[in-house]
């Protein structure tokens, strides 16, 4: 989070930031160390949040829209933060890392329980054509599920993104990937990828490389 706005904010950049259209797919990425940049959120609305021992104020709650470099590729992605108690990185960040949402290190670690409910609040509610509230709603939402006790949403729509939470418990579940930060926020990235999907996109990627080695031998 940083402070170039009177309205404190994940990420300082103008919700109405121009950038790349990006695939919702999330195939492209790789496990491993990544470089990424928060290049603003849209849709979205700025909404009042209480973070426990760490901010209170306005925040942009919404799609993020990420700058993530691996092997000297940049591409950009959607995704929701899954992290209300550190800062964005508004400047690109070389600690991070791509990983799964099972596998993530959060401090305080979230629960297999959390982790479903987030795989069902993505899989329920997120498309590509949200309105701004819908956005707004299901991040706040995501931030519910991931602060607990320690996190709240003043001012907002409390009705709509706890009905969110009760109607997404029992949907159906995809796999998603997660851009973990050592110093900056987590996200969840955004995926097409069916529930049972994910190992198959790895493991294509892996037979591919290999193919491709095979070639050059020859």
């Amino acid at each position: 989070m940083d402070m170039n706005s009177a309205a404190l904010r994940f990420a300082v950049i103008p919700a109405v930031a121009i950038f790349l259209s990006a695939s919702s797919a999330t195939a492209n990425l790789m496990l491993g160390p990544a470089i990424a940049q928060e290049a603003g959120i849209n849709p979205g609305l700025l909404v009042s949040i209480n973070s426990s021992g760490f901010y209170s104020g306005g925040a942009w709650a919404g799609v993020n829209h990420l700058n993530i470099t691996q092997n000297g590729i940049t591409g950009v992605y959607d995704g929701f933060c899954i992290d209300p108690f550190h800062y964005s990185p508004n400047t690109p960040d070389d600690m991070y890392k791509v990983t799964t949402l099972e596998a993530h290190d959060y401090a305080p670690a979230i629960s297999a329980e959390h982790v479903a409910l987030i795989e069902q609040l993505l899989s329920h509610y997120y498309r590509p054509t949200l309105s701004n509230a819908e956005a707004a709603a299901l991040q706040v939402a995501i931030w519910e599920t991931v602060g607990g006790t320690s996190f709240s949403a003043n001012g907002y729509n409390d009705t709509w993104y706890s009905g969110y939470i009760a109607a997404a418990s029992g949907a159906a579940m995809s796999d998603h990937l997660v851009l973990d930060g050592a110093t900056h926020q987590d996200y969840v990235l955004v995926s097409s990828v069916p529930d049972g999907g994910m190992t198959a996109v790895l493991l294509g990627l892996g037979l591919l490389a290999l193919g491709l080695v095979r070639r050059a031998v020859r």
